[in-house]
């Protein structure tokens, strides 16, 4: 009941005239987001299932691998951004995309396995941070213009 009396205060504030500009670039970029996010989706999908195949099951905490053992993963206690399940591949996937400490987990990666996985969050690094969070800021400063 409180969300609708919140929303219900929205309905004010369209009388102004800076927020109904807002409120029309908002929804005049509703259709773009849904394909956006859509793309998205299916981006992550692709790049967890990847993921899942070549590093599930790679680093645990019962892993007493010298190289991996004096790396920044281990040594901060990164052990949750695996690729084990779907749940946290996303998880580390939007870590990844947000830029949250990503050479960390990079570099655990590579000290599990060969430096061969760099080319995977290199090319993970690209399609969403460099080319899709650019596509992002694009469309909304299109939108304001």
């Amino acid at each position: 009941l409180s969300i609708f009396r919140t929303l219900r205060l929205l309905r004010t504030l369209r009388l102004f005239r800076s927020f109904n500009v807002f409120f029309k670039t908002i929804s005049s970029l509703f259709p773009l987001f849904v394909r956006f996010w859509g793309v998205l989706l299916t981006l992550f999908y692709a790049f967890s299932i990847l993921g899942m195949e070549l590093f599930a099951g790679t680093l645990n905490v019962n892993d007493k691998t010298k190289v991996v053992v004096e790396s920044s993963y281990a040594l901060d206690g990164y052990w949750s951004n695996t690729f084990d399940t779907i749940g946290r591949s996303f998880m580390t996937l939007f870590e990844l995309m947000v830029v949250n400490n990503w050479a960390i987990i990079m570099e655990g990666y590579v000290a599990a396995t060969s430096q061969w996985a760099l080319l995977y969050f290199l090319a993970f690094y690209m399609a969403t941070v460099i080319v899709f969070l650019n596509v992002l800021v694009g469309f909304l400063i299109d939108s304001f213009l």
